[in-house]
């Protein structure tokens, strides 16, 4: 009922702030077309006193949306709160959806103003990097843990966004692919271990749990390497294409924020790991008696496949996602390298 408040006040507060943004676009330029605002904002016409707060709040707004600090409040108790299915369906889709979004508003209606928007973006990356990976550091409850790890990659993609050029969008909607893939694999293996309840979401419940069930450790320990970045898997690959994108543009501190941050992310990703393969359970059987439908081990399969195939072979993924990002625009405006 907490949760559910919360998403509910918090949810229609940020519409608000982007309901408004949208409407003072609209007063400034006259058109709710993204490519339209664009081209009027790129010609230097429209109200620019409306303009710049329009702006600040479709930013605040989409902030909220796709959970960075410091507008990511309702996310940890939302999350942990919801059923199980509901927080994979949430962390994933309705993410990627936002971002989809952000990008394209961004880099098509704002992308010649970069240069206003650029240190928002390049802040609110930077510390939602930095702060939702401590603070998953000391989760207990691993729904709560896997939420903050939903924010700290919003943080990561919120690099690309600020790098604005073709390399980092391209890498941005590769890895919200990947990212898709290993954080429903999890969400359905903690779904498995809470005997489809709200029951065992605790790390300490996933004790020995490996050697229980050795096809669902060997799964979620995939996914939590490719959340973690590790060599051999797609959230690794995807990593390298921010970083790429972020080089391009020259974000070297954004860059080293990521790098290091991913190696703090180790740490309460590998936790789990170790819990399932290297402690021995307190109560035996507890994990005996799971049931898993075909469907979802099917699914399973399928995404701990794909993971490994697009930390191998990522080209054709790539390419794809190059091709969709093409018709954005300008990507920065030209101005790339020279943002303050």
């Amino acid at each position: 009922a907490e949760a559910g408040l919360k998403y509910f006040l918090l949810g229609a507060f940020s519409t608000g702030f982007l309901l408004y943004g949208i409407a003072l676009v609209y007063g400034a330029t006259g058109s709710t077309n993204i490519a339209v605002i664009g081209e009027i904002i790129s010609n230097g016409e429209g109200s620019q006193s409306l303009l710049y707060p329009a702006l600040a709040l479709l930013i605040i707004g989409f902030a909220f949306k796709v959970s960075a600090v410091p507008f990511h409040m309702w996310t940890p108790d939302v999350y942990e709160g919801a059923p199980t299915p509901i927080t994979a369906w949430m962390s994933a889709a309705v993410k990627a959806a936002g971002f989809v979004a952000f990008l394209r508003v961004l880099l098509v209606g704002f992308d010649s103003i970069y240069t206003l928007w650029y240190p928002i973006i390049w802040w609110l990356s930077a510390i939602t990097m930095v702060g939702a990976n401590l603070i998953a550091l000391v989760q207990s409850n691993i729904k709560r843990m896997l939420a903050y790890s939903s924010i700290a990659h919003a943080g990561y993609l919120l690099v690309a966004l600020a790098a604005a050029n073709a390399t980092a969008s391209a890498g941005m909607l590769f890895y919200l692919f990947v990212y898709t893939l290993m954080n429903v694999g999890a969400f359905a293996i903690v779904m498995t271990v809470s005997d489809h309840s709200e029951e065992r979401l605790y790390i300490d419940n996933y004790v020995g749990f490996g050697w229980t069930q050795p096809m669902l450790g060997i799964g979620l320990t995939i996914f939590l390497l490719s959340l973690a970045g590790f060599p051999g898997t797609g959230g690794f690959i995807g990593k390298i294409y921010l970083l790429l994108g972020a080089a391009e543009s020259d974000l070297w501190t954004l860059s080293v924020i990521l790098v290091l941050t991913t190696v703090v992310s180790y740490w309460y990703y590998l936790r789990v790991a170790w819990v399932m393969w290297m402690k021995d359970p307190e109560i035996k059987g507890e994990h005996d008696s799971l049931t898993l439908p075909v469907p979802m081990r099917l699914a399973l399969v399928v995404s701990v496949g794909l993971i490994l195939y697009l930390g191998i072979l990522p080209s054709g993924v790539l390419e794809f996602a190059r091709s969709s990002v093409e018709g954005l625009g300008t990507f920065g405006g030209g101005l790339l390298g020279q943002a303050p």
